[in-house]
């Protein structure tokens, strides 16, 4: 799959407020770490184009 020019730049790994947390947030949240940074990049891209759509159905 061409990803285009992503920059992959892995996501940080300062604490969250883990306590706003519920437990399947926690639980993707731990999934989305353990990616490559390539596959954060993608994530991140998808969650975009998402947003996107929800916009114009909206």
């Amino acid at each position: 799959m061409e990803h285009g020019n992503l920059v992959a730049q892995p996501v940080t790994e300062q604490p969250l407020p883990t306590e706003r947390l519920c437990a399947r947030e926690r639980s993707l949240l731990r999934l989305f770490r353990a990616l490559k940074p390539d596959d954060q990049a993608v994530v991140f891209k998808l969650m975009g184009g998402l947003a996107a759509l929800t916009e114009l159905e909206g």
